[in-house]
C-alpha cells in the first residue's frame, strides 16, 4: 500500500503538487511499488547498508554484527539492538530481508511510535530488516 498523501496539503495544491500526486498514483496504479531505495552505500560484507524510503510506508535498515561499523546500527555485545525506526507510529511489525549467518532475530518488548527493540541469537551476523 502506498504512503496516504493528504489532498489538502498546500503543496498539492499547486501546479507542481499536481503533477507530483498525479504521478504518484500513476505509479501505484501501474505496479511501480519499491520497497526502498539502495543508496549506494555497502558495508563491509558487500551488502547495502543504507535505504532512502520510496513509496511504502516502511524503513529498511542493515544492523551491523557486534564490534563492526556495518551501517547505521549494531548488535551490542548480547545480540541486542534498539532502532529509532522515524516511522512516527507503532510499527505493525517487521521482516528479516537478509542475513549471512544461520540466527534468528526476533522482538523484545513492545514497539513504539519512536523505536523499535531488536535481539538476535548469534551476535556476529549482519541481517537487514524491513519495518512496517
Amino acid at each position: 500500500m502506498a504512503k496516504p498523501v493528504n489532498p489538502s496539503m498546500h503543496a498539492i495544491k499547486t501546479p507542481e503538487g499536481n503533477l507530483r500526486m498525479s504521478k504518484s498514483v500513476f505509479k501505484v496504479l501501474d505496479g511501480g511499488l519499491t520497497y526502498g531505495v539502495p543508496t549506494g552505500d555497502k558495508d563491509s560484507t558487500g551488502c547495502f547498508s543504507d535505504f532512502a524510503n520510496d513509496n511504502i510506508d516502511n524503513v529498511i535498515y542493515r544492523i551491523g554484527a557486534n564490534g563492526t561499523t556495518n551501517g547505521q546500527y549494531q548488535f551490542d555485545a548480547t545480540g541486542a539492538v534498539t532502532i529509532n525506526h522515524g516511522l512516527l507510529r507503532q510499527p505493525i511489525g517487521f521482516k528479516l530481508l537478509d542475513k549471512d549467518q544461520a540466527c534468528d532475530v526476533y522482538r523484545t518488548s513492545v514497539p513504539d511510535e519512536n523505536f523499535i527493540s531488536l535481539k538476535c541469537t548469534v551476535t556476529n551476523a549482519n541481517v537487514t530488516v524491513e519495518i512496517f
